[in-house]
């Protein structure tokens, strides 16, 4: 491929790269044409069939569609993929390169030229067309994949078309995603369908039923997507139904297909009911009934389904009593209705995994859920009428996975839940009535997570926590009322992550905390009444994480231990603590930000691992040059302070400076070349920029600084970044050398130099909303177009992240892009709903204009809404 391109412009390669989807160069074919033409007949039959019809294909389906079509298939894959015309992966599938794909189909379409009835495929759209509306008689075609995507014009089909068709055994009319209107019509219905097909994969098929003469005793699968069929035959051991939304019925006889293995019926909102005789059906494994909306109930003849493994009736919204016993997976996620399991549930011995989650009119379980001896997964999640739970839930002995969350009227959990001794996973995230845990969860000898997120009238844990010897993972995140962890809480010696975040009511730690010392790693944030942490905290030798933010009654920390895993420690808003932290000296992350911290010890210098400093503007750190060379962000938000002091520049590591809300300083210093992110939001007294910007990676945020000066405006604008800035603005300023109103614009190179590689443009755009600001942030995209050629062109960023979109605000940006043409057209969009990109500006970085003091908006004008 190389080879081929070499030597042409970037605009004939990709019309080039075009036309090779369609037909091969006759160089590339010759080329790729070698290893096929070095196979034998039956491996160039095989080759075939994968180039036209079973690309990227199971192996295992791929050996049931051709069990007799080779003496031995494996041996054949084989020898195609140490050809390497094939390759086939770990997930047992099988995939043939696009190159050699369009090989296969251009041998058959060539064969087809030279003899109409030779080929054994069909994948051309004008040979498929003529065969199927000339009645063309061809015994010799045993497939046909017809992509209904390429037609350019309604096909009506004649009932004969397959008529002389014999030999046909696969028949795929399929669309590509995204292309769904249907062009293809049966004006007279359908006749003759061979009875020889194996697959008929006919998406929207037009008719309302299958020819009634049709018995095709070898059909292995049957995909009819989006089809209005309304009845159907039986036949077949794979059929796929899925969004057939006028299929009222399935055939009393359908019982009869004792091959059928899978049945997908998938958004059939039709359906009202399954006849009794699909119990027959002894050798179905899967059935497929999500979204069956008009499914009120299944008959109880399923119970005869002994090799059921998956049953799916999710959002099936008409379910109001559901009975059934004998699948290994039940799924009735989103049955909103369902109200009862019906007692004979009780025969569960199968039953590998229970999906209710968001039934949300279910109030009970029934006893029998006691019989799931096999049960592995129980997921409740969103139950949320569900009141309690059966005594005997924990005789599910095998059960691993239990998800009970955003269960928010359970108020407790049955006692024999400690004899789930298999249980792994415990998720009671939000069950906000919940008041208590019984003391036999201590039996759950094998639970590893346990989750009480939101558990907000949770008073205490019971002492049997303790017991949890394999407890990895504990969340008690917003349990508002949790006054204490039991001391027995250290004897659950394999815990790793504890997370005690929002639990406003907790005073402190039990000193047994120390025993755990397998902690890694240890959250606290916003527990504004914990006052203090015990000095048993330096044992917990593997910690790498303290999380201490918003601790607000916090004033000191143990001293006299140093915490050797300890990588990150956020102390931020511990507004009382005053002290410098002594707890380790191995900290590669610490958060000061919003403590009453003022002093640096000297030592922190040898703190080798010391990468992130986070500190609150002081005066008094200039006093302190060893704190200048560690601090790596400094904050100062919503003070009095009126001017920020030079020494600030000395900050040599400095990489991002918030000063949000200061709202009377008048101007802003030179900062360290290190910056690459600042936020001065809301500065609203801000005028003056004495500074620079040096890092070409650096982030500005002036939002809602509305004084700023012309001078300022031109600084942020002609700061060069491969990042963003935001400022004020009510239009593009002149700087831009195209402007336009909207989302696209054209701009014109000068066509007597030649291009560069690449070229760099400086872009501006002024979001525009139909309604209220909100606070998620905005992706603007991006996409240049060459004019000539309607091509487009690589360019980067294609898409890029940028602050919360606000009224009367420009954000600006760097475009790189390949070029070879001197017109472009840009165009900028965002995708979202009630924004819109009023007005958009480039110039060319390697141009840039110089713009005249009477060029510049004025003030008011960049000022934009007030």
């Amino acid at each position: 491929m190389g080879s081929y391109f070499r030597g042409m412009s970037r605009q004939k390669w990709e019309k080039s790269l075009l036309r090779l989807k369609k037909h091969l160069d006759g160089s590339i074919a010759r080329i790729l044409k070698f290893s096929y033409d070095a196979l034998d007949m039956e491996d160039k039959v095989l080759f075939l069939f994968i180039a036209c019809f079973f690309n990227y294909e199971s192996i295992a389906k791929l050996e049931k569609y051709l069990a007799n079509e080779f003496s031995n298939l494996r041996s054949g894959l084989d020898i195609l993929a140490e050809k390497s015309l094939i390759s086939m992966n770990n997930s047992g599938y099988l995939e043939m390169q696009k190159l050699l794909e369009q090989l296969g189909r251009d041998i058959v379409h060539q064969e087809y030229i030279r003899e109409p009835g030779r080929p054994q495929f069909l994948v051309d759209t004008r040979n498929i067309r003529e065969v199927l509306t000339n009645n063309t008689v061809s015994t010799n075609v045993r497939g046909i994949k017809f992509d209904l995507s390429e037609l350019s014009e309604d096909l009506n089909i004649s009932e004969r078309a397959f008529e002389g068709l014999s030999n046909l055994q696969f028949l795929r009319f399929h669309y590509r995603i995204g292309n769904r209107r249907n062009q293809l019509h049966l004006p007279r219905g359908l006749n003759n369908i061979p009875t020889g097909l194996r697959i008929l994969h006919w998406d929207q098929f037009p008719g309302t039923s299958l020819p009634s003469d049709m018995n095709p005793q070898s059909l292995v699968e049957l995909v009819m997507h989006g089809s209005k069929l309304e009845k159907l035959w039986e036949e077949t051991k794979e059929m796929d139904l899925n969004q057939c939304t006028s299929l009222v019925e399935l055939p009393s006889s359908i019982g009869k297909a004792s091959n059928l293995k899978k049945l997908d019926l998938v958004h059939c909102s039709s359906l009202v009911q399954l006849p009794p005789s699909i119990g027959d059906n002894t050798n179905l494994q899967n059935l497929d009934l999500s979204n069956c909306s008009s499914l009120v109930e299944l008959p109880s003849s399923m119970d005869y389904l002994i090799n059921l493994e998956k049953l799916n009736v999710s959002h099936c919204s008409s379910f109001v009593k559901f009975t059934f016993s004998s699948a290994r997976e039940l799924n009735l996620a989103h049955c909103t209705s369902l109200v009862e399991l019906a007692p004979s549930t009780g025969t569960l011995f199968n039953l590998e995994k229970l999906d209710l989650s968001h039934c949300s009119s279910i109030v009970e379980l029934p006893s029998s859920v006691e019989n799931a001896t096999k049960l592995l997964h129980l997921n409740l999640e969103g139950c949320s009428s569900l009141m309690d739970l059966p005594s005997c839930i924990g005789n599910a002995t095998s059960l691993q996975k239990f998800y009970l969350n955003n269960c928010s009227s359970l108020e407790k959990l049955p006692s024999s839940i400690g004899s789930a001794s298999n249980l792994e996973k415990l998720d009671l995230s939000n069950c906000s009535n919940l008041v208590e845990l019984p003391s036999s969860i201590g039996n759950a000898i094998n639970l590893l997570y346990l989750s009480l997120i939101g558990c907000s009238r949770l008073v205490k844990l019971p002492s049997s926590m303790g017991n949890l010897t394999s407890l990895k993972i504990l969340y008690l995140n917003n349990c508002s009322n949790l006054v204490e962890l039991h001391y027995t809480i250290g004897n659950a010696i394999s815990l790793e992550k504890l997370d005690l975040s929002n639990c406003s009511s907790l005073v402190k730690l039990p000193h047994s905390i120390g025993k755990a010392t397998n902690f890694q790693k240890l959250k606290l944030v916003n527990c504004s009444s914990l006052v203090e942490l015990p000095s048993s905290i330096g044992n917990l030798f593997k910690l790498q994480l303290l999380c201490l933010k918003g601790c607000s009654k916090l004033e000191v920390l143990p001293i006299n231990i140093d915490m050797q895993s300890l990588n990150e420690l956020d102390l931020t808003d511990c507004s009382l603590l005053k002290s410098f932290p002594q707890i380790s000296t191995y900290i590669g992350v610490l958060r000061l930000k919003g403590t009453a911290i003022k002093e640096v010890p000297s030592s922190t210098r040898l703190w080798c691992r010391l990468a992130t400093l986070q500190m609150s503007y002081t005066e008094s750190l200039k006093e302190l040059p060893h704190a200048l060379s560690c601090i790596t962000e400094l904050q100062l938000s919503n003070t009095e302070i009126q001017e920020i002091s030079p020494w600030v520049k000395e900050i040599s590591k400095l990489r991002r400076f918030v000063l949000n809300g200061c709202r009377k300083v008048v101007s802003l210093p030179q900062l360290s070349d290190s910056l690459s992110s600042l936020h001065a939001e809301n500065c609203r007294s801000l005028e003056r920029l004495d500074c620079s910007f040096n890092n070409p990676q650096i982030r500005l945020n002036f939002a809602n600084c509305f004084r700023l000066n012309k001078e300022a405006i031109a600084l942020i604008i002609h700061t060069s970044t491969r990042r963003h800035a935001v400022f004020p603005g009510g239009e593009v300023p002149a700087y831009f050398t195209y402007r336009a109103t909207g989302g696209s614009l054209m701009v014109k190179l000068n066509e007597r130099r030649s291009l560069p590689v690449s070229l760099r443009f400086k872009a501006c755009v002024l979001p525009v909303s139909k309604a209220d600001d909100d606070e998620s942030l905005m992706t603007v995209y991006i996409t240049i177009m060459e004019k000539q050629s309607g091509l487009g062109v690589p360019c980067r960023p294609r898409e890029l992240s940028l602050p919360p979109p606000l009224t009367g605000h420009l954000y600006t940006f760097e475009i790189e892009a390949k070029v070879t043409s001197t017109e472009l057209t840009f165009e900028f969009s965002v995708h979202r709903e009630n924004w819109e990109i009023g007005e958009c500006g480039v110039f060319e970085l390697m141009e840039a204009p110089r713009v005249h003091e009477h060029d510049v908006s004025s003030d008011s004008d960049i000022g934009g809404n007030h």
